[in-house]
Formats: structure tokens, sequence, C-alpha cells
């Protein structure tokens, strides 16, 4: 006999409310996303191009409608996505497009472009903040500040969201992954990577969850198997740094570790100059313990802050069958 399985309807109506909830704040994505354009006498080739240099493969129907603004050929070159930041009319792209662009303009869904100046960067991190004129964000009806989320859980529905053409919004659905690779301490315990990879145009946008909240950045410059987007709080941090000190101060291990269940977490790459080294850590060892906190798990690794510089934190290793104690201090890679 066959029979079939009926959805609870309270299951139904939760599912339609967590769906609804970023469709009800579509309007509002075109006021949170931008476009930036500029003129842009050069760039590097070995990272994502400007999206007007490619745009005649990807949008012929662009050219058909008499939007010369898009022409790759054109004075002026789309550059792609720059994400609201505050009330100020500050917005946050990136750096490797930004660094080397005049004549900056931006736009959203409900101005036309705009004078815009970046007016702090940092290459590194790749990250620029821009300021468009005030004229335009007044004009943007209900201009308000996007609501940033928390580290998103491996069962929540995310969505990458970029305008990297004027007035339009792309979405694609993506998938958070569980695993990562090395981590290159103090900054690589920040990035989600999720599957699958967006488009290149889709650079500079954001990661966010089913409720319509911010969780990621996507900053990265290659193209790469797994997409990667800097959590908000690291985002967040980072921003505060580039505009009260013109600076981003780094967290220096000078090492890197790779998880490996059932042993923890290996040194697989140790630089002779840098704080792991100098503390006595060597290729191979195992870190047990990070200031009496046993490492049980790969979620265990600690989320360093800026203001753990200078500090010194007990760490136990194991190396060759014997627990060693060691104390290792936390530096500046920018010093």
């Amino acid at each position: 006999m066959a029979g079939c399985q009926r959805v609870p309807e309270w299951e139904m109506r939760a599912d339609r409310a967590k769906k609804g909830s970023l469709l009800q704040q579509w309007p509002q994505y075109q006021r949170w996303l931008w476009t930036c354009r500029a003129s842009v006498t050069s760039f590097r080739q070995d990272v994502f191009p400007p999206t007007g240099v490619a745009l005649s493969k990807i949008l012929e129907d662009f050219h058909n409608s008499g939007l010369t603004i898009v022409d790759a050929l054109g004075t002026k070159r789309l550059l792609g996505t720059a994400v609201l930041w505050n009330q100020e009319g500050l917005l946050v792209s990136l750096d490797h497009w930004t660094s080397t662009a005049s004549d900056l303009e931006c736009r959203n869904g409900e101005v036309d472009w705009q004078p815009a100046s970046v007016i702090t960067r940092d290459e590194g991190l790749n990250l620029s903040v821009i300021r468009v004129n005030p004229a335009s964000w007044k004009k943007s009806v209900r201009f308000g500040e996007w609501p940033k989320g928390e580290r998103p859980k491996l069962d929540d529905e995310l969505w990458v969201l970029a305008s990297p053409y004027p007035g339009m919004v792309q979405r694609n659905q993506v998938f958070l992954n569980a695993l990562k690779g090395s981590l290159q301490t103090g900054i690589d315990e920040h990035l989600l990577l999720f599957s699958p990879s967006p488009p290149d145009e889709m650079a500079g946008g954001v990661l966010v969850n089913s409720r319509g909240e911010w969780a990621g950045y996507l900053n990265s410059k290659q193209k790469s198997l797994w997409g990667t987007a800097l959590t908000v709080d690291f985002l967040n941090e980072m921003v505060r740094e580039l505009l009260s000190k013109g600076e981003v101060r780094r967290l220096y291990l000078g090492m890197q570790v790779r998880w490996i269940p059932a042993v923890g977490f290996v040194v697989h790459e140790i630089a002779l100059d840098g704080a792991g080294f100098v503390s006595g850590i060597r290729l191979g060892d195992v870190i047990l313990s990070w200031n009496g906190k046993r490492l049980t798990e790969a979620a265990d690794w600690p989320s360093m802050k800026l203001k753990s510089l200078g500090n010194e934190v007990e760490l136990s290793i194991l190396r060759s069958g014997k627990e060693i104690q060691l104390k290792l201090a936390i530096k500046d890679l920018s010093k």
C-alpha cells in the first residue's frame, strides 16, 4: 500500500516565514548594494578584473538596450559591488579595483551615479572604505544600516548577494563548508568557506542568511574552489581600525596549523622570524591547549581579537610523545 507523508502545517508556516523575511527585504537590497564605476588605466591580470572588462561576454542585451555605461571600451568601466556600511554614506568595497580608479562614481537601485572617493584602504585585506556624495543617500528612501547577524551555522540557508550592474541584485544560494584547511593564525579563523564558488562578477558582495542578515563579506582576489567571506564581526573590527587609525594591525603568530582528527592541531608551517618559532614551537608540534583550555575539536581554535596584541599566551604542546609548556607573545605583523 502506497502512502505519503504530509508536512505539518506549523513546519510549512515556519518555512514560509523564514523565506519570506529574505524576500520582504528585497527592496532594501537595492539600497544597501551599490555599483561603482571609474576610469581605470590599468589593473592586475592575476586578480579579478573590473566587471566591465568581461561584460560584453556576459550581458550582450545590455548593449542592445543602449546602456553605454557598461561598455568595456568606454571611458569608464564598471568595477562591481560596494556595500552600504553606515548612515554617514560610507561604503565598503574591494581595494584591488578601487586603488587605481579615478573619477569614481557609485549608485544604488534608487539614486543615479554620485561622485565618490576612497577615504581609507588596506591592500592586505583587500578592503577600501568609500564615501559617496551626502546628497545621494539622503535621496535614498529609508537609508539605514544593514542588519548584521552572527556567524552562520552549518544548517543555515545562505545566499550570496551582489550588485555588479547598476540597479541589479544578483542572488546565488550557497552552502557553508565545515572543512577548513590550514589556519593562518590571526586571519583565517575569521573566514567562512562555502560552495559553490560564486561567479567572478559577484566579488565584493555579501553572504546573507534566510533572515536577510549580513553574515560575511566576499573580499577574495583570486578564483578558488571554495567561496570565502570575512565574518561580519572581524570586518567590523577592521573597518573601525581603518577609520580610526588609517591602518589595520594584524595579529601574527608566524605559523600555520592544521586540524587532524584524532591528533589535534598540528603545526605544518612556521616562519623563522615569527612569534611561534621564537617561543619554541617547531614544525610537527601538536598544540594541546591554549591558555589552559584543551583543544579537543576543530571548533576549539581560539578566535583572536586585536585586544590580544602584546599578550602572552600559555600553550601546552606535544612533541615526540612529551608534553611541553610554552609562552607565546602575540605580535603585530604591521610593525
